[in-house]
């Protein structure tokens, strides 16, 4: 089962009020997220992980 990364319940720029800029989250959520979300996908490729859900690496 590969992991993939959800989208945000909420405008990137939805939090801009509390100080988070658009690109902030931007770049967290679509760059650093995402490249957890693609590192952990090929870590389990070809395993006995592959067809797991999170919780139950975890």
């Amino acid at each position: 089962m590969a992991f993939t990364l959800p989208d945000l319940p909420y405008a990137h720029d939805a939090l801009a009020s509390l100080g988070m800029s658009k690109e902030t989250l931007e770049f967290h959520h679509d760059l650093h997220h995402k490249a957890y979300v693609d590192n952990g996908n090929k870590l389990i490729a070809g395993t006995e992980w592959e067809s797991k859900s999170l919780e139950e690496i975890v």
